[in-house]
């Protein structure tokens, strides 16, 4: 008996991290590939623009939270997050109930509609950018069905 549960935990341990390795692998794939998409898509450069100055620098990488704000108490369990990162970045957002990759446009500009649960809800945010540079923050909400 303990002899099948060694193996079985063994080869669940292998399974599991092969499983991640290939997603992890998968994105770090689809991220090469759009920053591939990006740098074609730049325009020629002249005879007056040095090799160094056709080179893209990169820019800052940034999560803000707009709304809402830490620490917070509401009496609705849907709640919508907005905020700001930089654009291209790939988003993640994990609450108690679900994972969810929203939306972001040219400005990097997102918002999620979320679902709460009833008492005090972490809400994980990371921010993945193409260079790979990632900013993690999190809020508490707290979710409440009394009168206020």
């Amino acid at each position: 008996m303990i002899k099948e549960l060694t193996i079985a935990i063994i080869l669940g341990a292998l399974v599991g991290f092969g499983a991640t390795t290939s997603f992890i692998n998968s994105k770090n794939k689809n991220l090469g590939a759009v920053t591939g998409e990006i740098s074609t898509n730049q325009p020629s450069s002249s005879s007056d623009i040095s090799q160094d100055e056709s080179i893209p620098t990169p820019t800052d990488h940034n999560l803000v939270i707009t709304s809402p704000t830490p620490d917070t108490v509401v009496n609705d369990s849907d709640l919508t997050i907005k905020g700001q990162t930089s654009p291209n970045s790939t988003l993640i957002i994990h609450t108690g109930i679900d994972t969810f990759f929203p939306e972001i446009d040219d400005t990097g500009l997102f918002q999620q509609e979320i679902e709460l649960e009833a008492g005090a809800n972490l809400i994980q945010i990371s921010s993945l950018s193409v260079d790979e540079d990632q900013i993690d923050k999190e809020i508490l909400i707290t979710f409440t069905t009394a009168e206020f």
